[in-house]
């Protein structure tokens, strides 16, 4: 493999645009981890840090974490509640739906400054993300028109996580770790390491039927 490809900056973003933010189905976390109103987690699509939260009508939305006025991150912790989605450097007000409900100082401070008469609330919403789940996992897409979660996974792979989450689970303990990489490293050595432990399952399986 040419090193160029864990290096080029371009290739890279074009990454990033075609593959997390393409036509595809992310892992977002899981909806045992926001069971309330109001309760949300953060993660990240690639480089795309989103919101992940349970609305007031139950239903899970998925949001990029960056205010659509300066880009500033919204939620800071990995977890948590709340009531609205409130940008903490100019305190603009978002509902749990990402959708823009005041600005602070909108019209100003004794007739100067503001925003413009013709300024848009509905225009300056969060962007939103797909979302579907199955089995109790979050998944999300930025792609508009993306196909159905059950058909992108295939009937093969549906069949072994309706196989594998087929009762209630609870979380025991998180773990992270940040890792100064190309994100195709990690992936490959994952892919590696579980292709070995197939082959040597493979082997300790013909051995026993010797």
């Amino acid at each position: 493999m040419p090193y160029f490809v864990y290096e080029d900056a371009d290739l890279y973003r074009l990454e990033q645009e075609q593959i997390f933010r393409g036509p595809v189905w992310n892992y977002l976390g899981l909806e045992i981890e926001i069971p309330s109103p109001g309760d949300y987690i953060t993660n990240y699509v690639g480089d795309t840090p989103v919101i992940v939260l349970r609305a007031a009508d139950g239903e899970i939305n998925a949001v990029v974490n960056r205010c659509s006025h300066k880009g500033s991150m919204i939620c800071y912790q990995p977890s948590g509640y709340v009531s609205n989605l409130v940008c903490p450097y100019h305190n603009w007000v978002y509902d749990l739906e990402g959708r823009l409900k005041s600005v602070a100082f909108r019209n100003g401070v004794r007739g100067q400054g503001g925003m413009p008469s013709d300024f848009d609330l509905a225009e300056h919403s969060l962007i939103r993300l797909q979302v579907e789940t199955i089995r109790g996992m979050v998944l999300g897409s930025f792609a508009r028109s993306m196909m159905p979660l059950e058909a992108f996974l295939g009937s093969r792979l549906v069949a072994h996580i309706e196989r594998t989450l087929d009762r209630p689970y609870r979380i025991l303990g998180r773990c992270s770790q940040m890792m100064r990489c190309n994100w195709k490293l990690y992936a490959e050595n994952v892919t590696a390491l579980t292709r070995g432990a197939l082959v040597e399952i493979d082997l300790l399986a013909r051995k026993q039927t010797r």
